[in-house]
């Protein structure tokens, strides 16, 4: 843990909660880290992924878009949707002369969705992402905050039910968090 402090059993949802590492990593163990991998793809996170426990606390190389993207997947209760860039374009009179639909595909377990986003709205309310609520934030919302190994940059990706984002100080090719 980043803490050094060992707190012995918690649950998974407290392991996520506080981002107590040793939980993360021994559930890690227990599933296979090859199916953290499978359900990293699953919800849309793209590259090389390496089979090692780590992985789980964010040793991969992941873009802010990727894995806001991913996020996506759990605010729409499983539906992995293609970013945009541009959604439409106006001429000067406001009229659309160009949009792009948005696209998605059913990837995951609604269920499973459910269930990460409850436990993602617990980071929100009480864990490591309390700040949300401390800047004024009443409204639902659920997230996840992280560090990169050398503890530079601090990141955090939430949703609401309209809208989902990715947020770092500085973004830098090739950094890991996931």
């Amino acid at each position: 843990n980043y803490d050094g402090a060992f707190e012995g059993r918690v649950s998974l949802r407290d392991a996520l909660v506080r981002s107590r590492n040793v939980p993360t990593v021994r559930m890690a163990m227990e599933v296979g880290v090859d199916q953290v991998i499978s359900m990293a793809h699953q919800i849309g996170l793209k590259g090389n992924i390496p089979a090692v426990p780590s992985v789980v606390l964010g040793t991969a190389e992941v873009t802010p878009l990727d894995l806001t993207t991913a996020f996506a997947t759990f605010a729409t209760l499983g539906s992995h949707p293609e970013p945009r860039l541009v959604m439409r374009v106006l001429d000067s009179h406001g009229q659309v002369i160009w949009s792009q639909e948005p696209t998605r595909s059913g990837t995951l377990d609604p269920a499973v969705a459910f269930i990460v986003t409850s436990m993602l709205k617990d980071v929100v309310d009480r864990g490591t992402a309390t700040a949300v609520r401390g800047a004024g934030y009443q409204g639902v919302a659920a997230g996840k905050t992280g560090t990169t190994n050398d503890a530079a940059d601090i990141w955090f990706v939430g949703y609401t039910p309209k809208l989902v984002a990715g947020v770092c100080p500085e973004y830098r090719a090739a950094r890991r968090w996931l």
